[in-house]
């Protein structure tokens, strides 16, 4: 079974995600989905897809396509156990420009993001924070909540004040 996320919207940059776990706790607490093997639509150089989950927040995937038209860039993990049950997606994406957390300067960030259960699109997180001219480059980890019978989709945000300005 399998849980990918790919673009909602058409971007005019590559997408680069830098960490992503899915999670059974609405808050993305307690251990990530343990999944058999990473797929995705494609990558460029260096920037393969197991880069993405391998839990080190300074090495990166970037997607294939460099102009994606929405649903172009997906990434995600095959051999899930129970996929339904993932309630909170936490992702770090990379700021075009910056080049932190391993990310190449090309790579993007998706201001919105589908979640795909078993290839069936389950929900659409329409209003993250995408590339802009005024990205805040404190902006670290996003947690994307998943609704489940009773509960509302969310999504937090998390800035790291350590970071030097």
């Amino acid at each position: 079974s399998t849980l990918f996320l790919d673009n909602a919207k058409a971007s005019a940059a590559p997408w680069g995600i830098a960490d992503l776990n899915f999670y059974r706790q609405h808050d993305c607490s307690g251990s990530p989905m343990r999944f058999a093997q990473v797929a995705i639509t494609g990558y460029q150089g260096i920037y393969v897809p197991s880069r993405a989950v391998d839990g080190n927040v300074n090495t990166a995937w970037m997607s294939s396509c460099t102009s994606c038209s929405a649903g172009a860039a997906s990434v995600g993990v095959v051999g899930v156990c129970r996929p339904e049950e993932v309630r909170c997606v936490k992702i770090r994406q990379c700021t075009a420009g910056l080049g932190d957390n391993g990310c190449p300067l090309t790579a993007s960030r998706m201001s919105s993001v589908r979640l795909l259960v078993r290839g069936k699109r389950t929900f659409t997180w329409r209003m993250m924070q995408g590339q802009t001219v005024i990205t805040d480059i404190k902006l670290k980890e996003e947690l994307l909540a998943v609704p489940g019978r009773r509960r509302q989709a969310v999504m937090s945000v998390f800035v790291d004040m350590s970071a030097e300005t």
